[in-house]
């Protein structure tokens, strides 16, 4: 009997590892799935011999509703539902959420931003096929600050390019085709820091299905374009190198494929040459990131 269930479990063990899994989104109509990412990041700027560190977490939390699906397409209702920046630097400490007091400038501009609609049109591979209607976020921010220079600053951090990168950035490791445990595919995708499009190349695998959940890893390196330039507060910026590493575990939920959480770590290494007046100025800097994605819509008290 004690080698029959050897053999039993042997054979549960062969059938399992064998099996293919087709991981792919798969959301119901009327349903509303949320994520909210938490970015921390350790900076340490170099200019001129001295050394700036700077430390920033950013949450941005957002709710999806599935309008209609077509296929393997899914029109979604999408609205921010959290927003939220910390940043310390120089013995200062600066907090922005959109829960917070509306008195304060950059409160009101993330609370103007919250649960404003538009949609989304995504495949089941993660891929954003468009925005529509996001300028009404963007006319949320202008009503709510009409003369402030920080309403430019949230529209380009906040953009509907901004909202594509961050979907695809969650699901990017589905895999392309069915899959077994212990299978690897590459997974390519481009993500912006600073206006700069850097490259992101994944090695991915699936480690395991356990219970209702997949769980994926991933690992690879993060480049950048040498000889991009971008502009920041009116200086012109030359990147010369910008590369760096990440490292992740995703759990996708079976039966929708949705994020359950997601747990990342990476660092990016920048050397920046700055026009300023006329006079070129190198500038390096080290960051250190730390994120995670789960499936809910603002923090938790």
């Amino acid at each position: 009997m004690k080698k029959l269930s050897t053999f039993v479990l042997l054979f549960l063990a062969i059938v399992t590892f064998a099996q293919t899994y087709n991981i792919s989104l798969n959301l119901k109509k009327g349903e509303t799935y949320h994520t909210l990412t938490d970015i921390k990041m350790d900076m340490l700027q170099k200019v001129m011999g001295q050394e700036m560190p700077m430390k920033m977490n950013m949450l941005l939390g957002l709710s999806f509703n599935v309008l209609e699906v077509q296929k393997d397409v899914f029109n979604l209702e999408a609205k921010y539902s959290y927003l939220g920046t910390n940043v310390s630097m120089m013995g200062q400490d600066f907090v922005m959420a959109s829960d917070a007091d509306i008195s304060l400038p950059p409160n009101k501009l993330m609370a103007s931003m919250v649960n404003v609609p538009f949609t989304m049109k995504v495949k089941s591979n993660g891929d954003v096929i468009e925005v529509v209607g996001y300028e009404k976020v963007i006319d949320a921010m202008k009503s709510a600050m009409p003369d402030s220079p920080s309403t430019k600053e949230f529209e380009k951090s906040y953009s509907k390019e901004q909202i594509s990168q961050n979907f695809k950035s969650t699901f990017f490791a589905i895999p392309p085709k069915p899959v077994k445990i212990g299978e690897t595919w590459n997974a390519v995708f481009v993500s912006k820091n600073n206006d700069i499009d850097i490259s992101n190349n994944m090695i991915c695998k699936l480690e395991a299905v356990e219970g209702d959940v997949y769980k994926i890893s991933y690992t690879g390196d993060l480049v950048a374009k040498e000889g991009t330039t971008m502009e920041k507060e009116g200086m012109k910026m030359s990147v010369k190198k910008m590369d760096g590493k990440m490292s992740g575990t995703l759990l996708l939920d079976k039966k929708s494929s949705w994020v359950n959480s997601s747990d990342n770590l990476g660092n990016l290494n920048m050397q920046i040459e700055a026009d300023i007046n006329g006079n070129m100025m190198p500038m390096e800097s080290e960051i250190k990131m730390v994120y995670k994605t789960t499936n809910q819509p603002t923090p938790k008290k």
